[in-house]
């Protein structure tokens, strides 16, 4: 067995992007690991480290699924950044959560 961030570095080293990201999205949002912990438990600029690294990049620990990760990097590859899970008050004060928001 090893330890979350040993799994969440292997999988960015090992999965195609989206894969990757799917699943440190969904360790990050369950506490499982943080995001400096592996990136400290990266190391050095070999190639596949450089790889995990950009893909760690583009996680987000607020992220509710993995159609909601998958959705944002395909926004991603399209130029477009919103944010993620944003309470927004509606004007009869009822507070709403987005799952992505762009601001004008």
């Amino acid at each position: 067995m090893t330890t979350p961030v040993r799994t969440v570095c292997d999988l960015l080293r090992a999965l195609p992007r989206n894969e990757a990201v799917v699943a440190v999205d969904s360790a990050l949002l369950q506490g499982l690991v943080l995001r400096p912990q592996v990136e400290a438990a990266l190391g050095g600029s070999r190639t596949l480290v450089r790889r995990a690294r950009s893909s760690l990049a583009l996680t987000d620990p607020r992220c509710g699924s993995p159609a909601e990760s998958l959705a944002r990097l395909h926004m991603h590859d399209a130029g477009l950044h919103p944010e993620s899970q944003v309470e927004v008050t509606t004007a009869n004060g009822q507070v709403r959560r987005l799952d992505f928001l762009f601001r004008a």
